[in-house]
């Protein structure tokens, strides 16, 4: 049926013929590989053979979204079909417009070059040779607190150009991405069509240092390489199917059908025995594909740490006496006077490393990336340059200790606990927890930012029973708590926020009213210890409604400290003090807490919780399950 509708010459139409029977006879269209390459994923308990490409004309069959038997057949037809007369201006033959699927036909159906006619494809070809890549590396940038697209991390490939991984070659790499397109003026709609799949999300592929600038020296986010055991047929492929990506788009979801995700479904294309994309759930979060992938057994050779500007000034700092400390501090407070300081028992190789250090400061605070100056340390930078070269000293090489935990060392994002507890007049309950993402100062820090924490649909379930009630006891539709670590020189202010439903909010009748509310403040943190120990307040304005008690506002002092106690051990003490006004009375509230956690394994914890709460004292024991 698929030959009768295509205009084909009866020498192809007989070869075509028999190589379309012996895809049949071989049943090409249920191959993994195929499948890959139309970019069906393993969906999670689904058997849906869908393809996440959303542009129709990606598919040369009008159902080969849904239907890979149906688009195998159709691409035999659409490769042997002649160059039309006079061809559209922006045409480009099948075998050219899909190398992908027709080079892995070519070789599954051993194509006879002398019955086949194989298509002139310049453009195509000039692509292939300039990437020409010799090896692949996963790469994750870090969690930062700065904004939704940064919460959650990032994931992207970076394609070597040679098999020397070290930091000399990024320049010559390039890195493949793939992310919504998004306008510049977003609108209030923008997180609703980030979930419901608002926006295009397409492949790119551009020079990575241009993504170090962007990741490592704007944003201050440090980077995590894994390095792929890939094959050069393989990396070859992987080009191929960048090629076909180019020029079509997929629904992004923030979700699911995001980033990372799609990353793994680019991998799969590129090495088909590759089962990753059926190993997430029903969302996709990129430090949990990041663990997919290294836990696929040989697939990761090699991990590489490279620094954000701001760890590069850390560990710059860290090699400093305290003298040199006091000259740095000098030097960036009377940044128009570098002249005048007295460097007064420091050679010039402790000048070298001053000036060093101030510089990474300078870099961090003015962004300096790309062909931007500074404004702020203009004259200063320019002078410290200028004194750096007239010492002539070379730089010694900078320790890079990493100020952040490679992702693929912690617990997984989704959280399921279950809490067993009894209040001190011997109530006896039970609390599920669940929530999808992604972390919390409670839990074990490794993997993740020390001092961050982000709750996405946090929800809780209590079960009630003396009352034989079971009720929604708090619902965080989103919480963000920032602690940042003390750095020299700069200061971070700490910060909390938090939107969302709780159940009792005060003393008195709310003690049994729910209220919806909005939180947020700012406050400080000081860590010591090597950052075991940490201290911290914030001070929150807090507005809600109830239905009972109607819409109030009114400040909440949070108080907290965290002490690491082992590497397995930790323990939060959290307080919470709040005054509500509105129209008609004020409500206090006041909520203590004291958490114990003990991390059994990667995703495995118990906590011992006390907490009093308007009064009414509890202790529970718990086991928190990550998924």
């Amino acid at each position: 049926m698929f030959l009768d509708s295509k205009k084909v010459s009866g020498k192809n139409l007989t070869y075509t013929d028999e190589l379309i029977a012996d895809a049949t006879s071989k049943k090409l269209w249920e191959t993994r590989a195929w499948k890959k390459i139309l970019f069906i994923p393993d969906r999670f308990l689904s058997l849906n053979q869908k393809s996440l490409i959303s542009e129709k004309s990606f598919f040369l069959s009008v159902d080969g979204k849904n239907n890979p038997e149906h688009e195998l057949i159709a691409s035999l037809n659409s490769f042997q079909e002649s160059i039309p007369i006079n061809p559209p201006k922006d045409y480009m033959h099948p075998q050219c417009k899909h190398p992908a699927r027709f080079y892995w036909l070519v070789n599954e159906l051993k194509i006879d070059d002398k019955k086949f006619v194989f298509q002139k494809c310049p453009e195509l070809h000039k692509f292939i040779d300039y990437l020409d890549y010799e090896g692949v590396s996963l790469v994750f940038s870090n969690y930062i607190a700065d904004g939704p697209g940064s919460l959650f991390g990032h994931t992207f490939l970076r394609l070597h150009r040679n098999t020397n991984n070290s930091s000399e070659s990024a320049i010559l790499d390039d890195i493949a991405n793939f992310s919504a397109f998004v306008p510049a003026i977003k609108g209030l709609l923008y997180p609703i069509k980030g979930l419901a799949g608002g926006y295009q999300g397409r492949f790119s592929v551009m020079p990575y240092y241009q993504k170090i600038q962007e990741y490592n020296n704007y944003e201050s986010r440090d980077l995590w390489e894994y390095k792929l055991n890939l094959t050069k047929n393989e990396i070859r492929m992987l080009e191929l199917v960048l090629w076909e990506m180019g020029s079509t788009y997929i629904d992004y979801y923030y979700l699911d059908d995001n980033c990372s995700y799609v990353m793994l479904a680019l991998l799969e294309a590129a090495k088909p025995d590759l089962y990753l994309t059926g190993k997430t759930l029903i969302y996709a979060i990129p430090s949990d594909t990041i663990r997919i992938v290294t836990k696929t057994p040989n697939f990761v050779t090699n991990i590489t740490y490279r620094p954000s500007v701001l760890s590069r000034y850390l560990n710059r700092m860290a090699v400093l006496s305290k003298n040199e400390n006091n000259f740095v501090e000098q030097v960036l407070s009377n940044y128009d006077s570098l002249s005048s300081l007295d460097f007064k028992n420091c050679d010039k190789f402790c000048k070298a490393r001053v000036i060093d250090a101030s510089l990474e400061y300078i870099d961090y605070k003015e962004k300096l990336v790309g062909s931007n100056e500074p404004i702020i340390y203009q004259n200063l930078r320019n002078k410290l340059l200028i004194a750096r070269a007239n010492d002539a000293v070379k730089s010694e090489p900078l320790k890079n200790d990493p100020q952040s935990s490679p992702p693929h060392l912690g617990h997984d994002s989704g959280l399921l606990s279950l809490n067993l507890g009894s209040s001190f007049s011997g109530d006896v309950f039970s609390d599920i927890r669940f929530r999808p993402a992604l972390h919390d100062i409670e839990a074990n820090e490794n993997g993740y930012s020390n001092g961050l924490g982000v709750g996405f649909l946090d929800t809780i379930l209590r079960a009630d029973y003396k009352n034989s009630l079971i009720y929604l006891k708090n619902f965080h539709l989103l919480e963000i708590t920032s602690l940042p670590e003390q750095v020299p020189n700069i200061d971070f202010l700490a910060w909390h926020f938090d939107t969302g439903y709780e159940y009792g909010f005060g003393y008195g009748d709310a003690a049994s009213q729910g209220r919806e509310y909005l939180k947020l403040g700012i406050g400080s943190a000081l860590f010591g210890f090597q950052n075991q120990f940490l201290l911290f307040s914030i001070v929150e304005a807090d507005v809600g409604y109830s239905k009972d008690f109607g819409a109030h506002i009114g400040p909440t002092v949070l108080l907290g400290a965290m002490a690491k106690l082992s590497h397995s051990c930790k323990i939060v003490a959290k307080s919470e003090l709040s005054k509500r006004f509105n129209k008609d009375r004020n409500i206090d509230a006041m909520e203590n807490s004291l958490n114990l956690s003990y991390f059994m394994v990667q995703n495995f914890e118990t906590q011992l919780s006390l907490t009093n709460k308007e009064g009414v004292s509890e202790v529970s024991l718990g086991l928190r399950i990550y998924f």
